[in-house]
């Protein structure tokens, strides 16, 4: 199934940006709205009258003269370019459109241009996608069952509206996008939004320059249409398995003899890590039972949560929620 992921944010540097020197030395555009003013300073601004979000962006000189006299330099921008005069961030655009909405603007209000999708290094993309629950006791049961997981490497972190796991070079995290609303004082659209679709979650992703590098994924012309659900959808793999959480007994019954009775021990204070200190169980077969396992979102390397346990027999609705038709009128 093809989730409605988008970009939360962007980090942008584009090497092939031209200018009129004239116009561009050591200026500062504050796009408010869509009206600009132009300051003397270092920095560019793009500050939204009906967001707190700031888009920032810096310019450097590389000294290379076109021969109709523009100058080469390499502009960057980093923010939340897809939310250009909305009010929150809960639904958003693709990582193109909002690349083309950003530079578009900066081309529109000034004398530079956006040239090739080739040259727009990518330096940091977030990817999300927001989940309904019936409940927010629903909800919180799954940022608990979530938080019993590793992605890839990474272990969970929890914290008073969620989870996280954070890498060098990238991070992901489940979090309360009603009580993330509540705190930017959007108290009306909370409540519209846990009226109309229930009660939502957020799951985001963060790539930095160094993961887009080692996924080929560093400038804006190799992303396709549908890369940035490719992408979450793998990252997340191990709490995206399906709407509903399956009970532990309901998942031993379904798997292969070996698999099952390591899931029993494990449930029952199995200690695995322990045991292959002791070498009680092989390196080999330690490996290969930790790594079957974790397809089903189970990880043997860490000790059983009762606590979770005690909770995932329960059957959670969850929902991807793309925009709804109401939307735009409510926001």
């Amino acid at each position: 199934m093809r989730l409605p992921v988008f970009c939360d944010w962007l980090k942008v540097a584009d090497s092939a940006y031209t200018y009129r020197p004239e116009n561009w030395r050591a200026r500062i555009m504050r796009a408010v709205g869509r009206s600009v003013e132009w300051e003397r300073r270092a920095w560019l601004d793009f500050k939204q009258t009906s967001s707190t979000s700031t888009i920032r962006g810096r310019f450097f000189e590389t000294g290379h003269l076109q021969d109709d006299g523009r100058q080469i330099g390499i502009l960057h921008l980093d923010g939340n370019l897809g939310r250009f005069g909305n009010q929150s961030n809960v639904f958003g655009l693709s990582v193109d459109a909002c690349s083309q909405q950003a530079l578009q603007l900066v081309g529109q209000a000034t004398d530079t241009y956006f040239d090739s999708p080739s040259t727009l290094g990518l330096r940091r993309v977030d990817l999300t996608c927001n989940f309904a629950f019936s409940t927010a006791a629903d909800a919180a049961v799954y940022i608990q069952w979530a938080a019993g997981h590793n992605l890839g490497r990474a272990a969970a972190r929890t914290y008073a509206t969620g989870c996280a796991w954070v890498t060098e070079n990238w991070s992901a995290k489940v979090y309360d996008k009603l009580a993330d609303l509540r705190r930017h004082k959007l108290n009306d659209l909370a409540d519209e939004l846990q009226r109309r679709e229930g009660y939502i979650l957020r799951l985001e992703l963060t790539l930095r320059t160094d993961e887009l590098k080692r996924n080929q994924l560093d400038t804006l012309d190799k992303w396709t249409p549908h890369m940035e659900n490719v992408i979450f959808t793998e990252k997340f793999a191990p709490i995206l398995r399906g709407e509903n959480l399956p009970t532990l007994d309901k998942l031993a019954d379904s798997l292969p003899t070996r698999l099952a009775t390591c899931l029993q021990a494990w449930r029952n204070g199995m200690d695995y890590q322990a045991a292959l200190k002791d070498r009680r169980i092989s390196r080999a077969t330690y490996y290969r039972l930790k790594a079957d396992l974790l397809s089903y979102g189970v990880d043997i390397s860490r000790p059983c949560n009762v606590h979770t346990l005690a909770i995932r027999p329960r059957l959670i609705d969850m929902r991807p929620l793309a925009r709804p038709d109401w939307w735009e009128k409510a926001a």
